[in-house]
């Protein structure tokens, strides 16, 4: 904590981060598949733009987090006959979700009342920019495909579909030191 005018002290935290490391591909869809999971066969000649343009075209099912044109299901699994998957070409957790961002900050003011006996006022504000922190896109190319069993379910593959941390958070307090 830093001194400033007239006792007062303010402190803070920044935080920048990478995003979390995510891999392409499919997740228990096939019954012979168990608990494998199933890489993604990447599209040769097709860009993954991952993480290109705002979180507004993030969270748009038409743009989303990354190209969707550019993974496909392994060649193995469109068959769609049961049984093991291969894995698909794509590496394990190749790509990177959004980045974290935040500040946390405090301002505290000490009054000496008499010998041994002080109060203190403290002023928190938790994520002070109310930056949105998003969530890594749904990666499981089957979310994208058509799925019989729910035939009229958008696909939400490629699309960001949450966030991470909380909205902006402010507390204040009073202590009494004696």
């Amino acid at each position: 904590m830093e001194e400033t005018v007239g006792g007062w002290q303010l402190s803070g935290i920044v935080t920048l981060q990478k995003g979390s490391p995510f891999s392409i591909g499919q997740w228990g869809t096939d019954p012979g598949v168990g608990m494998w999971n199933n890489r993604a066969d990447f599209v040769p000649g097709v860009a993954a733009n991952m993480g290109k343009g705002s979180h507004w075209d993030w969270v748009n099912p038409a743009k989303g987090y990354f190209n969707t044109a550019a993974f496909a299901l392994p060649t193995s699994c469109n068959d769609r006959t049961p049984g093991w998957c291969g894995f698909g070409d794509t590496g394990k957790n190749a790509y990177w979700g959004p980045g974290v961002f935040g500040i946390d900050a405090s301002i505290v003011k000490n009054w000496t009342l008499m010998e041994g006996k002080t109060f203190q006022f403290r002023w928190d504000a938790f994520n002070a920019t109310n930056h949105p922190n998003f969530s890594g896109p749904a990666s499981t190319v089957n979310q994208y495909a058509y799925n019989p069993l729910q035939p009229n379910q958008p696909g939400v593959f490629g699309v960001v579909t949450g966030t991470n941390g909380n909205p902006r958070v402010f507390q204040g307090a009073l202590r009494l030191t004696f």
